[in-house]
């Protein structure tokens, strides 16, 4: 068996064969994975959760969603503090 590691030769033509990815499990609170990860970046980059939630392919409410999720399971805020959404939002 041939294994490839950055640097071998020929190594940028061949497919990626696994890809390892963290998810923390919040015991009862919910779990913190890449995409909630990610859509905390870009709620960093543009301030806003409407921004965040249009650039990941998803509703200003579902991003609201999670966003609160995650600050109900820390004591201070994991990111922006949403407000609640108005209604012509859900």
């Amino acid at each position: 068996m041939v294994w490839a590691c950055s640097g071998d030769v020929g190594s940028d033509t061949l497919p990626p064969v696994a890809r390892l990815t963290i998810r923390i499990d919040l015991s009862g609170h919910g779990a913190i994975g890449p995409g909630k990860i990610r859509l905390l970046e870009f709620v960093g980059e543009s301030g806003s959760i409407s921004a965040a939630g249009r650039a990941m392919n998803m509703s200003y409410r579902r991003a609201w969603m999670l966003i609160d999720g995650l600050n109900r399971c820390f004591r201070t805020p994991a990111g922006a503090a949403p407000s609640s959404p108005s209604s012509d939002m859900i």
